[in-house]
């Protein structure tokens, strides 16, 4: 896991590939007036959604995905966002392969907040609670890329 300033992600590119392709997007794209939904990019293993949604703590259970990393960027508004790692996890749901995805209780390891300018990267594998609120709950809209981690399973 990576929470750093946009103005630093291009110093992480070596790590997936499609990082290089999600920082040009944000650099030739406005995603602040982006409709929300799911894109695709010049990269077939780069693609992002873009939400708006209200920050909440109801019903928050820690999400993993198998196959892919999220690189999550606040666009308007902030939230808060837990992380912990896979050992502290229990009660896991079914994994979902079709949004490579599967939800689990745990405790929080570290907590951090994402508001614009600032970015989360989150390896496949890497237990994350995003979309919790700073105090009250607040409209937010955000960017998820999702990378393709080629050495998940």
């Amino acid at each position: 896991m990576i929470f750093d300033t946009l103005e630093n992600l291009p110093k992480y590119a070596h790590l997936l590939g499609g990082i290089k392709e999600a920082v040009r997007c944000l650099q030739n794209e406005d995603f602040t007036e982006k409709a929300v939904g799911p894109y695709k990019t010049n990269d077939p293993d780069c693609r992002y959604n873009i939400g708006e949604y209200e920050t909440s703590d109801k019903d928050k259970r820690f999400e993993t995905h198998r196959r892919e990393a999220d690189i999550q960027i606040m666009l308007k508004g902030s939230e808060i966002m837990e992380y912990t790692s896979p050992g502290l996890c229990k009660n896991h749901g079914e994994y979902i392969k079709e949004r490579d995805i599967s939800f689990a209780d745990g405790d929080t390891l570290l907590r951090f907040t994402a508001v614009p300018g600032s970015f989360a990267l989150f390896f496949a594998g890497e237990p994350h609670k995003p979309g919790l609120p700073v105090s009250t709950p607040e409209k937010v809209k955000k960017v998820v890329f999702k990378i393709k981690d080629k050495d998940s399973k």
